[in-house]
């Protein structure tokens, strides 16, 4: 007699993963166009390091546009000790480019009618990172720099974003999500392997489906309010440009708008998982970007 085994049921075919499939491809899609709007509709990033003329590449954005799709995947075949990996690749990206945002701000180019020729270790990190020669660096302090501990330090001394990391406790949040994801990376744990290795009839399955919704738009949240703080300006729409380059007169504060896609984002993601923020936001951006 031919006996079959009966079919596993895969993650990917449960309701809950196409609910969380439509947030990852919704957050895909939105930090692809935050990629483009920066580096292709004239909101790039220049800067000087000594005499030289730096552009910093938005690349990192279209990466974590990929690892969004790399966790919908890894989370379709029930992989989620790989997904919670990626979603601390993630944090570890999004959180870096924002690092790099204040070192660049905070450079100053120029000192008494000259280059400034003197580097921050962090800036040295960040030239060394843009020359993609970090790798090959002997000194173990410009290593270090390219951590999130440092990304943290550094970020959470910038004045605006220090103010809401103590009145709205998001340092407490941040290191409880840490040491959740540290435990995937680090597999401290039996149970972080089995998680590995889960199929659509098992009990957790939901439970780890709406684990991972919840922190990668935690993440994406927090990326967006820190670049609000930082130079929210990256966040303008193209309405000033286009009517300049029609040979209209543009509309009044114009250059003030930001793109619809963030607004969207602020109203779907900050809106729903930090109100208490919005108002905050809203009159203390770093550029008096409007805010709805």
């Amino acid at each position: 007699m031919d006996f079959k085994m009966p079919r596993d049921k895969q993650v990917g075919e449960l309701e809950e993963f196409q609910i969380l499939e439509r947030e990852l491809n919704y957050l895909a899609d939105f930090f692809g166009s935050l990629d483009n709007l920066i580096s292709v509709f004239g909101n790039s990033i220049t800067f000087f390091l000594g005499n030289k003329l730096y552009r910093f590449d938005t690349v990192a954005l279209k990466s974590c546009s990929q690892t969004l799709k790399s966790i919908k995947y890894c989370c379709s075949i029930g992989s989620f000790g790989d997904a919670n990996t990626l979603v601390r690749k993630l944090r570890d990206d999004l959180i870096q480019f924002a690092y790099f945002l204040v070192i660049i701000n905070k450079r100053e180019p120029f000192l008494d009618d000259s280059f400034n020729d003197k580097k921050t270790n962090d800036e040295e990190a960040l030239e060394k990172w843009i020359m993609n020669t970090i790798h090959y660096s002997e000194c173990p302090i410009l290593r270090k720099k390219l951590d999130i501990k440092n990304y943290m330090d550094v970020i959470g001394d910038y004045n605006r974003v220090k103010h809401i990391l103590k009145e709205y406790n998001l340092t407490t949040m941040w290191k409880e999500l840490s040491y959740h994801l540290n435990n995937y990376v680090h597999n401290n744990g039996i149970s972080y392997s089995k998680r590995n290795c889960i199929n659509g009839y098992d009990s957790k399955a939901i439970e780890y489906l709406n684990e991972v919704k919840k922190n990668v738009s935690y993440v994406s949240s927090v990326f967006v309010i820190l670049v609000l703080l930082i130079e929210s300006k990256l966040f303008g729409s193209t309405d000033y440009i286009d009517y300049c380059e029609c040979g209209l007169e543009p509309v009044e504060d114009s250059q003030y708008f930001i793109a619809p896609f963030v607004q969207e984002f602020i109203d779907n993601t900050i809106k729903v998982l930090h109100p208490e923020l919005l108002e905050f936001l809203k009159g203390s951006n770093s550029n008096g970007m409007f805010i709805d």
